[in-house]
């Protein structure tokens, strides 16, 4: 009854096993790719701590570094001030050093220039006494007046001996005076040398005191030189006239006034011996000066006047030699005084030079302390500028590190305190380092997190569009991060979520597949039924009526590959299930319909009749009769309008038949049975009333009888249709 009726209704969507199919498939498929990611999950928490801890070590360098650098320029700034406060007074003390350098240096070098210049004057004020000495040496023993006396004699005799070479008279006569002089000087020569000989007292040895022999001797050496033996009187004579005569200061002075050019001498006989021999070397040079002018006179007297030129040249060669001589001797005292002059001035001008050296080296030692002093301290300073200009590097280079991480660094610095540190090259080396390893290691790990981004392991787009970002800032990676880790926290839950799902929507798609295949075993067991039905009808001359259903092609084939196919393989049902119903979907349902929902109108395409006549064995599906076909249409519509009524249903339902006339007697009396069998009420028409038609329905009615003289109003009209019973207003269309 009731429930059997149920149970022969079919509304199976399979759209929606294809629908889920795809999402558990879309489910899984996320699953796996979540859990070939879980790798890199795990690489990535990790990568995050390492990051964490290398930004951490990297903010407590920098943090340490900087303030250690910080530190380090207050000194630098403090020495740097106190190194340029200092630099002024060095400089000043170098300036005055250098200062009193220079001016040493250059009364040094002008005293040197005047030492120069009086060694010069020396030199040549020496070389002339040298020269006048030489001069001397040549008569040991010999006072200067003897000697300038002899040079005088000489140079007349040479001035003499060159005028005589003016001509062969002056010549000739020159010769014969030289002749003389030769003779007297053999006369003198003798005469000395018998003194000599007979060692005879002089004047002076006949003189009572000591004072008359030393006064005379003073005036005139040749007094020594007397042999004549004085009286007396002569003796008082002399006395007294030496009485008027004084030694003053070694000089001879008369009446208290110094004689000039007398120096004042002592006689000694033994002097007067070796003054009688110089007195004998004289008169001997007297014999050679004379024997020589007469041998230059002789020869030029004996030979050509070219010979007398010449003569005469070398005369005055010797003449020139003789008069410089004389000069160096007459200057003697001048020569002495004026190389004791230089000598002096340049004794007095070493010395000076001496004291400027010592002064000047005290004094360039001093400079150069202060230079060596200010050099060091320009070395400081310089050394303090590169300390400030490596501060900067240091500062710009930690500053390139303070902006690559920003507010992030910030963050984490202001939380440290700096340890001991150095502010060298080799702690901000390692303080780059820790930069560079955290870059590393966030750069590896926002690669990673890329890499699980591109791979959709966030549900719904989920920051989809950070997939393409290379670097993330912490917001964003922390918002990442915490979305995969609420999956991966999650995930275990989700895979068991999964398979339970898995599991009811296979359990859900079997008991489908089953509903049709019930539906199909229901629809066969229908036509059983309604055949079953016809054999207890008879219309016209059919000995047997059977009506058959013919199924969707598609449904058929799709029951007959699902019988032929491991429906359950591993975790859920087989690929090819799926791919049976979705092939049976795409060719069952109009795509334009927009229905997905099979039913059993959609499963029975096609209703079906076949006949077997009295007489004939086999069953023909050929067209009947129009009576017969009617027959039979209004048998089928009785028994299934009657297997949709309940069976406690008391209700009576109009059957409608149109030319009702045109069946025969036999089957119009049948039919109405049927209809009534089955609670209808037969309305039937036909143009004519006939007897037939009389004898079949109880009542009838003729049309004729209801001829209007006018046309109905509309509002009188009722119509029936397919919607609801209602009456029609005016404006509404039919």
């Amino acid at each position: 009854g009731e429930k059997q009726r149920a149970n022969e209704r079919l509304d199976s969507d399979l759209q929606d096993i294809l629908s889920e199919e795809k999402e558990l498939i879309a489910e899984r498929d996320y699953l796996q790719k979540c859990a070939k990611q879980q790798d890199n999950w795990h690489s990535l928490y990790q990568l995050r701590e390492s990051t964490q801890r290398q930004a951490l070590a990297a903010a407590q360098g920098y943090t340490d570094f900087a303030a250690a650098l910080l530190q380090a320029q207050q000194n630098a700034g403090s020495e740097m001030r106190q190194l340029q406060a200092r630099k002024q007074t060095l400089l000043e003390a170098k300036t005055a050093a250098e200062n009193r350098k220079g001016s040493l240096k250059t009364e040094k070098d002008k005293q040197s220039g005047i030492l120069g210049e009086r060694e010069q004057h020396y030199q040549k004020a020496k070389e002339t006494v040298n020269r006048a000495t030489a001069v001397r040496e040549r008569y040991p023993n010999w006072t200067l007046d003897k000697i300038k006396e002899t040079l005088d004699a000489g140079k007349r005799r040479l001035q003499q001996q060159s005028e005589s070479l003016q001509s062969i008279e002056t010549a000739r006569r020159d010769f014969q005076a030289a002749l003389q002089r030769r003779k007297q000087a053999e006369t003198d020569i003798k005469k000395i040398e018998n003194q000599l000989a007979q060692n005879r007292d002089c004047l002076p040895d006949f003189l009572p005191d000591a004072h008359s022999r030393n006064v005379l001797g003073s005036l005139n050496a040749n007094f020594n030189t007397l042999s004549v033996q004085p009286d007396a009187e002569e003796k008082q004579r002399i006395s007294e006239f030496a009485a008027l005569f004084a030694e003053q200061n070694g000089g001879l002075a008369f009446l208290g006034e110094t004689l000039p050019k007398t120096p004042f001498q002592v006689y000694n006989k033994v002097q007067q011996q070796e003054l009688l021999q110089q007195n004998l070397s004289e008169a001997k040079q007297r014999y050679e000066t004379a024997n020589q002018e007469m041998d230059t006179l002789s020869a030029a007297l004996s030979g050509s006047p070219e010979n007398l030129a010449a003569e005469q040249k070398a005369c005055q060669r010797e003449l020139a030699r003789v008069e410089d001589e004389l000069k160096l001797i007459m200057l003697w005292d001048s020569n002495q005084a004026q190389c004791e002059d230089t000598c002096r001035l340049k004794d007095e001008t070493a010395a000076r030079l001496e004291e400027l050296s010592l002064q000047y080296d005290s004094a360039a030692q001093a400079a150069d302390t202060a230079k060596q002093e200010f050099d060091e301290h320009l070395a400081l300073l310089y050394e303090m500028e590169e300390r400030h200009k490596n501060h900067r590097r240091l500062q710009e280079r930690l500053n390139v590190c303070q902006q690559q991480r920003g507010s992030e660094l910030g963050g984490l610095s202001a939380t440290l305190l700096p340890e001991p540190c150095q502010a060298a090259e080799g702690s901000l080396k390692a303080v780059e380092t820790a930069f560079a390893e955290w870059r590393r290691l966030q750069t590896e790990r926002d690669a990673l997190l890329q890499q699980m981004l591109k791979s959709g392991v966030l549900r719904d787009g989920q920051f989809v569009d950070f997939s393409y970002k290379t670097e993330f800032v912490p917001d964003e990676f922390d918002n990442c991060y915490t979305a995969l880790q609420t999956l991966y926290n999650n995930l275990e839950s989700e895979q068991r979520n999964f398979d339970h799902r898995l599991a009811a929507h296979t359990k859900h798609a079997l008991i489908r597949v089953q509903e049709l295949e019930d539906a199909a075993k229901q629809i066969r067991e229908f036509e059983r039924e309604i055949n079953q039905e016809f054999c207890n009808h008879r219309i016209s001359d059919l000995e047997e009526i059977r009506v058959s259903f013919r199924l969707h092609p598609n449904f058929e084939q799709l029951l007959n590959k699902l019988g032929n196919i491991d429906r359950v393989s591993g975790n859920g049902l087989d690929k090819n299930f799926y791919e049976l119903i979705r092939q049976f979907t795409q060719a069952f349902f109009d795509n334009n319909s927009g229905r997905s929902t099979l039913d059993m109108a959609g499963i029975i395409q096609e209703v079906g009749y076949t006949c077997r006549k009295k007489g004939e064995e086999k069953p023909t599906a050929t067209s009947q009769s129009t009576g017969t076909n009617t027959m039979i249409n209004c048998l089928l519509f009785s028994t299934l309008l009657n297997r949709l009524m309940r069976r406690s249903t008391a209700l009576t339902m109009p059957l409608v038949l149109d030319e009702m006339d045109k069946l025969d007697g036999e089957n119009l009396s049948e039919f109405v049975k049927i209809a009534e069998k089955h609670h209808f009420a037969v309305f039937g028409t036909c143009p004519d009333l006939t007897p037939k038609v009389m004898a079949a329905v109880s009542n009838y009615l003729n049309l004729e009888y209801f001829s209007a003289e006018y046309p109905y109003n509309a509002r009188n009209t009722i119509l029936y249709h397919s919607g609801a019973e209602r009456l029609i207003t005016d404006g509404d269309a039919p």
